[in-house]
């Protein structure tokens, strides 16, 4: 196996996770890779978030009003439940680099350790595909409109990162963008769709042409972090 050094933060990819992945050892299948534009680890939450019923108008109440307190009550069990999903155990990345990045990022507000490679980061928090402990990971800011978008590129290596198929298996995830925390759902784009939002990542990261290249074969998948509508 031959590394070259190219300009992105796949710097940061983790060699266990190739070797281990080379050699077929499953108990590399749920750590993650950490690399250039993505500093990818774990991922996603709970497919099945239940939607809250409305509370019943009372009697005289106007319709207007009505549906201000029937959406505040669903905006609260929202944020609630999104609490939920990640109040399982925390799992820092074994990659001190990342681990640190991220603690001085969440302790900070993102007012520090909120770039890689000069670029701006936010951070995602998933959960582990098979071990659901909650994962953390600096991934470049890509956003378009209050879309997120992840790119498994893993600096263009032949496999996926390990965050993506999190992402498959529990697409909900908090993206922590400076202070804000937002509860986004992932979704793979694919065909003229996907073509579309690889210039929009382009645009933040103009090394992806490269990345594809060097995949040897493999898709990278484009995964956009959206708002949950309910």
């Amino acid at each position: 196996m031959r590394w070259e050094q190219v300009p992105d933060l796949a710097l940061f990819t983790e060699l266990t996770d190739i070797i281990a992945s080379a050699a077929g050892d499953p108990s590399h299948t749920d750590r993650t890779w950490v690399l250039i534009t993505e500093t990818p680890e774990a991922v996603g939450a709970s497919k099945d978030t239940p939607t809250p019923a409305s509370p019943t108008p009372h009697e005289g109440s106007s319709t207007v009003n009505s549906r201000q307190n029937a959406n505040t009550g669903d905006d609260r069990q929202h944020r609630a439940g999104a609490q939920g999903l990640f109040e399982g155990e925390y799992e820092p990345s074994p990659v001190p680099r990342v681990r640190d990045q991220v603690a001085l990022y969440e302790a900070t507000g993102g007012t520090e350790g909120n770039t890689l490679e000069d670029r701006p980061v936010v951070i995602l928090t998933t959960l582990g595909t098979k071990s659901r402990k909650v994962r953390k990971n600096p991934i470049m800011r890509i956003e378009d409109n209050g879309t997120y978008i992840a790119v498994a590129s893993a600096g263009g290596v032949p496999k996926n990162p390990a965050w993506y198929g999190n992402l498959v298996t529990h697409p909900d995830v908090l993206v922590q963008d400076g202070a804000t925390v937002l509860h986004l759902r992932a979704r793979e784009v694919s065909g003229t769709d996907k073509q579309h939002w690889w210039e929009v990542a382009e645009r933040f990261w103009p090394y992806y042409p490269q990345y594809r290249e060097r995949a040897a074969g493999r898709e990278i998948p484009v995964v956009l972090l959206e708002p949950i509508t309910r």
